[in-house]
């Protein structure tokens, strides 16, 4: 399901993820996604499949598992697929929503895009590959 983006600006400067983000990037980040809402149960990305659509998570939880494991959880701030969008290989993981979730989603060519454009969503990005 999709909704409008035009009110998450605010949200977004909000996200540990996107701390300092200015306002002119912060419209570019809206201007290049999809406001997608998630009921609880709903799958943002399967494990295996060959999709390259990046999420970043507005709000809600959801649990990571891999071949039907569960091994984490993902909530605000944090990004779901940017390893088989950077890296054009299969997805690792599944991540299932355990709540409602709100994501702006990403086509590959956008999330790029996003990362050129946007300085400190590629460091912040950078910053949560490394742990």
């Amino acid at each position: 399901m999709e909704g409008d983006v035009s009110d998450v600006t605010e949200e977004l400067a909000a996200l540990e993820l996107l701390r300092g983000l200015q306002r002119d990037h912060a419209h570019r980040i809206v201007a290049l996604a999809q406001l997608q809402l998630h009921p609880a149960g709903a799958t943002l990305v399967r494990q295996g499949e060959d999709d390259r659509e990046v999420h970043l998570i507005l709000s809600g939880d959801g649990v990571v598992s891999v071949d039907g494991h569960p091994l984490g959880t993902v909530g605000p701030g944090e990004c779901v697929g940017e390893m088989a969008a950077l890296e054009n290989v299969p997805r690792s993981a599944t991540v299932t929503a355990t709540t409602a979730m709100r994501t702006l989603k990403f086509g590959p060519e956008e999330f790029q895009a996003v990362l050129v454009d946007v300085p400190v969503m590629r460091r912040g990005l950078s910053a949560a590959l490394s742990r």
